[in-house]
């Protein structure tokens, strides 16, 4: 999934992520994929099974000069994240299921789902044979 996402976007500021095993092991591939160093790396302990409001919390606080981030947590959250951008046809999104969210905002601290709109979603069993 992380080279399925970097034909989709090649390149990626940071990543915000559960401090979880699970999360860590799946984030270190997409680590990989992007060349991002440690500081480039968030973990927060509250993306541990949060709710809507806690992810766009963190998210909004994000550094500035990030353009492009990564969200690694879990669900009921990231299933929340992907119905308030939009995707109301999703009941549950799967692991390592990936919503894309496109924005032109400039600050993290504006962004919602009145200036974003979901691009993409994409999921392991769209790729399988």
């Amino acid at each position: 999934m992380a080279n399925k996402l970097k034909d989709i976007i090649p390149e990626v500021d940071g990543i915000i992520k559960s401090p979880s095993r699970r999360t860590n092991q799946t984030a270190e591939f997409f680590i990989d994929a992007f060349g991002l160093n440690e500081q480039q790396v968030i973990s927060e302990r509250a993306l541990y099974h949060s709710s809507l409001s806690t992810i766009m919390d963190h998210v909004q606080s994000l550094p500035a000069e990030w353009n492009t981030v990564l969200l690694f947590a879990h669900n009921p959250g990231m299933t929340y994240i992907a119905e308030y951008f939009g995707m109301y046809d999703v009941e549950n999104v799967p692991t390592c299921g990936m919503t894309l969210v496109e924005s032109n905002v400039k600050d993290w601290a504006a962004l919602n789902n009145e200036n974003s709109k979901i691009i993409a979603f994409e999921y392991p069993k769209k790729y399988s044979r």
